[in-house]
């Protein structure tokens, strides 16, 4: 693969999502290059796990249209309300104007075979969006919207958002499976609705035929929302989705010209198999304001004030390595007037305290040419963090220690070059510290959650010389918030992502 294609997709979005066919159901493809995932979700202090979903192909499935149907009887499912449960405490709405009393729901009559969830789906990995009948489930709201919040960094929008459990029971939800609604009302301007992952942006899901537009999309993680406990999660939304010639409904909310509502649809966790049936404790919030920030991408100095020693030989699950590293800004290749092209810094190696790494390797590719010596690498990474990182993906280095294991040697010379890659018998100084590699190559990024980067670098080295068992990995500047600044600070923070396959 040449590198001009590498790069390419290393700074290009996946732009589109399906559209709703004048709101008639529709299937949305089950894998993209980005796939977006609820940022963080918490309840009653545990975390809920979304589902990493990346998948090739495209499969179709039946349309379908939304319904009334039978209401399924209640029975003895523990100390949560299933969905089960919440269908027998049901009745249909009266009009697209009632507002209960009661819990307004979703109820989802779906082929079996084009419901994500069902064992019998007919791919790993896929997104529905259809209508589904409108009821009202008991006497008073289950969840109730505590906060919600609309930012824009002029380049997409985070939406953020807060639910509560108001009952006096507990609830078996599945935040992993659940949607977000970000609905928009022009008189100017026809919007036409797109879906992408577990997003919908169009006009209002509530219909005039008693139905309710709900996105259904593979990736369970059930948990129990104990009652008076939140659960809570964000999405963030870049402009630029919409199919060419179609107005871009998000760039209409961040320039001010469309003030949106937001719904989260809940999925309710059935107490049986997955089939036929779903059910999703729909809750709005009235017209939101939006926020306009500098950047909604985290950068280097939250992480790195929240972080600890890392010490060679450690062993840290489900965190983000990384590297400290105290650059003189006279020796910073990426400062203008430094004729360097590189140049090795002494880092403090770090752990970030963060939920699961920053960013994983997901391929890792290496071609020997044993008649020029070279190595070539491929490589594809993936923001992990649920959350938009301000990366610099044009300065990434590609690092392979040939004798990982051993001491950390007094005098060595670790060699590099421009061409992205780096080889040492091992990064490790000291204890304590590690090499990182500043390049003046540079390329600022916004990588939204989920979103791939890659890149391919070549080495000028015989790799089966004296290697033992030797150790792949990249490193990767996060930007600091200082980063456009003539002079920025003297620290540069590099995640270090291994490749572990």
């Amino acid at each position: 693969m040449s590198r001009e294609l590498m790069e390419s997709l290393g700074r290009q979005a996946d732009a589109g999502g399906a559209l709703f066919d004048d709101r008639a159901s529709a299937v949305v493809e089950p894998a993209r290059a980005r796939v977006r995932r609820t940022r963080r979700l918490r309840a009653a202090g545990a975390a809920g796990a979304a589902a990493l979903v990346v998948a090739a192909g495209v499969v179709g499935a039946t349309m379908l249209a939304g319904g009334e149907s039978p209401l399924a009887p209640a029975g003895t499912r523990g100390d949560a309300l299933m969905a089960e449960d919440v269908l027998a405490l049901s009745r249909a709405a009266v009009g697209p104007e009632s507002t209960g009393p009661g819990q307004e729901i979703a109820h989802c009559v779906v082929d079996p075979r084009d419901n994500p969830w069902s064992a019998q789906a007919q791919a790993a990995f896929m997104t529905l969006a259809m209508d589904c009948g409108r009821a009202f489930a008991g006497d008073a709201p289950l969840v109730e919207m505590t906060t919600t919040s609309l930012a824009s960094d002029g380049n997409g929008v985070m939406v953020e958002w807060e639910v509560r459990n108001a009952s006096d029971q507990p609830l078996r939800l599945d935040p992993a499976g659940s949607a977000v609604a970000v609905m928009v009302v022009s008189e100017d301007v026809e919007l036409t609705p797109w879906v992408s992952g577990n997003i919908y942006v169009g006009p209002p899901v509530r219909h005039p035929d008693n139905t309710l537009g709900v996105v259904l999309e593979s990736g369970s993680a059930p948990l129990t929302l104990a009652p008076g406990d939140t659960l809570s999660g964000a999405e963030y939304i870049p402009t630029g989705q919409q199919v060419e010639g179609v107005p871009d409904a998000v760039a209409m909310i961040v320039a001010g010209e469309l003030t949106p509502s937001i719904a989260v649809q809940l999925r309710v966790a059935p107490a049986g198999e997955p089939s036929t049936s779903e059910v999703f404790l729909h809750v709005e919030s009235d017209a939101v304001e939006i926020i306009h920030r500098g950047t909604l991408a985290r950068t280097a100095e939250e992480f790195a004030a929240a972080s600890e020693p890392r010490v060679r030989d450690g062993v840290r699950g489900g965190t983000q390595a990384a590297l400290d590293c105290a650059v003189p800004l006279g020796g910073n290749p990426r400062i203008a007037g430094v004729e360097d092209e590189l140049a090795w810094v002494e880092c403090d190696a770090r752990w970030l305290l963060t939920e699961t790494p920053l960013v994983t390797l997901t391929e890792f590719s290496t071609s020997y040419d044993a008649s020029t010596g070279q190595l070539t690498v491929t490589w594809t990474a993936q923001n992990t963090a649920g959350e938009p990182l301000r990366l610099d993906t044009g300065g990434a280095m590609v690092t392979v220690e040939t004798h990982p294991t051993i001491a950390p040697p007094d005098n060595e010379i670790a060699e590099s070059s421009t061409l992205g890659t780096v080889t040492a018998q091992t990064l490790w100084l000291d204890e304590e510290h590690r090499s990182g590699v500043m390049r003046s190559t540079s390329a600022l990024e916004t990588v939204e959650p989920w979103q791939l980067f890659a890149g391919e670098a070549i080495f000028d080295w015989d790799v089966t010389e004296g290697a033992v068992d030797p150790r792949f990995g990249l490193q990767v500047r996060i930007a600091r918030e200082d980063d456009a600044a003539e002079v920025p600070g003297s620290s540069e923070l590099l995640l270090e992502v291994p490749w572990d396959a």
